[in-house]
Parts: C-alpha cells; sequence; structure tokens
C-alpha cells in the first residue's frame, strides 16, 4: 500500500511531534489519526531516538541466543554420546 507520505516527510512529522509536544496538534495539521503516529513513532524512532538502548537490547538478544546454542550444542553431545554407547559403535 502506498503511502502520501515519504520517509523523510514521516521523520519530520514524528520530530514535530516531539519537539512541539503536541500530538494532538501534529496529527489534526497533517490530517493523521494519532494510532498512525504512534506507531510511526514505534517503528521509525525506536533506533534513531535511542541508541545505547538498542544497543543493550541486541546484546541482551545475543547473550540469549548463545545460551540456547550452547544448550542444544550440550543436548546433541549427550545424545550423541547415548546413542554410541547403545550401538556401541561410532556415528
Amino acid at each position: 500500500m502506498l503511502s502520501r507520505f515519504t520517509q523523510e516527510k514521516k521523520l519530520q512529522i514524528l520530530k514535530e511531534g516531539r519537539i512541539k509536544g503536541g500530538i494532538k496538534r501534529v496529527c489534526k495539521k497533517y490530517r493523521i489519526s494519532a494510532s498512525t503516529y504512534y506507531r510511526w513513532r514505534a517503528k521509525h524512532l525506536s533506533t534513531t531516538l535511542d541508541p545505547v538502548l538498542h544497543l543493550r537490547s541486541l546484546q541482551l538478544e545475543n547473550r540469549r541466543l548463545k545460551h540456547r546454542v550452547a544448550e542444544l550444542s550440550l543436548d546433541y553431545t549427550i545424545l550423541r554420546s547415548a546413542l554410541v554407547n547403545d550401538r556401541g559403535s561410532e556415528c
């Protein structure tokens, strides 16, 4: 679906709402709903407003994924050793 606003215009609208503080006024001026404004804000400004928070969330996700890989590797090793012991031969 084509939007009547470009990405640059959306960012300009978001900045105007943030700086001037009147989200209702900005929404009325550009004839958009408040939910559209908040959806744009969640999509576009999540990384541009606070890169430190974005970096922190990426670090937490990386840590979680590393733990998951370690668990799966351990499960694989345990299952492989159980299979070798049952058969008496190497897989």
